[in-house]
């Protein structure tokens, strides 16, 4: 993941040691960068863009905390391009967030609908029936195309409203184009299996009466 932009980055939690998770608030680096816009549309100057973490506690500031160059995100790769003004400015980084606009995020977030069947097969090879965590499960687990890693998945559960397995992911171009098949890496008594599984756009769950 060379060649980003320093100038305006943003941390998806997952990153951040592993603790991201489905439902989880995105930790946000905009270091007085007044191009860039806060969840509410203002325009921000100040070093944290508010949001919710788990149990709604503030998420921290981790400038200088340990990252390396591979666990830095733009906001055009997490869903938060449309927090960068195109027309406003001058600001750092701007040059850098336009080229990137131009040609292309190198990495995708978006969701995976795991598929029941395959899912399903894995377990019964063991004779076991499918295990469905309460809770969503929070460890990084890769994903392929063809048999080659294209990204992980960060965080998924069960959705009892949509009935299927579903989990967060970061692909890289161009295999984050929703209904891209792929496999993603699931461990069955201590046995590393592939399960098929889709590229889906978020939200998941968006339907219109919630638009209007």
């Amino acid at each position: 993941m060379s060649g980003r932009s320093h100038d305006a980055q943003v941390f998806p939690r997952d990153r951040d040691h592993g603790r991201g998770a489905a439902g989880d608030g995105l930790a946000h680096r905009l270091h007085r960068r007044p191009g860039l816009r806060d969840l509410g549309g203002r325009r921000s100057g100040r070093g944290v863009v508010g949001c919710a973490d788990r149990g709604g506690g503030a998420v921290r500031d981790r400038a200088g905390g340990g990252v390396i160059e591979d666990q830095k995100s733009s906001p055009y790769e997490i869903n938060l391009g449309w927090a960068v003004s195109g027309s406003k400015g001058p600001f750092n980084g701007r040059r850098a967030l336009a080229a990137e606009r131009a040609r292309g995020a190198a990495w995708g977030f978006v969701g995976l609908d795991v598929s029941w069947d395959s899912f399903e097969r894995l377990f019964a090879a063991h004779r076991l029936a499918p295990h469905l965590s309460n809770v969503a499960w929070r460890t990084s687990a890769p994903v392929y195309v063809a048999g080659r890693q294209v990204g992980y998945a960060s965080s998924g559960c069960w959705s009892p409203l949509l009935k299927q397995s579903l989990a967060l992911a970061h692909l890289r171009s161009p295999h984050f184009t929703p209904g891209t098949a792929v496999e993603m890496e699931v461990t069955v008594e201590h046995v590393r299996h592939r399960a098929a599984a889709k590229v889906r756009k978020l939200p998941f769950f968006d339907p219109e009466r919630k638009k209007s």
